[in-house]
């Protein structure tokens, strides 16, 4: 389960509700050949400053048993796809910001 939270262009909360949600453990511990997983995780690499990353002990040309043990190759940087996934984790940065600030983010 989870909890959906709707608010109107100002961020007031107007809508809230518990959503059931059923995961399907196969997917979470295997994927098809080449199907990818966790997205966001692809969003972090592509998105997120090499700064941070290095902080994280992450590596963008790195190949993560979570995300490529199904075929999947890691990104290749300034790539169609890489560029798109890092403008995808710009939104969500972009989002989280209306919970918590850009600085708090970064931490």
């Amino acid at each position: 389960k989870y909890n959906e939270m709707m608010f109107n262009p100002v961020g007031s909360l107007v809508g809230a509700g518990i959503k059931t949600f059923l995961l399907e453990s196969s997917r979470v511990v295997s994927q098809q050949q080449g199907e990818k997983n966790y997205h966001v995780f692809y969003e972090l690499l592509a998105g997120m400053d090499e700064e941070v990353l290095d902080r994280l002990m992450l590596d963008r040309d790195a190949s993560y048993k979570l995300l490529h043990s199904s075929g999947a190759q890691p990104l290749v940087e300034g790539s169609p796809e890489a560029n798109k996934l890092a403008s995808q984790f710009e939104e969500l940065k972009t989002a989280l910001e209306t919970f918590v600030s850009e600085d708090v983010q970064n931490e």
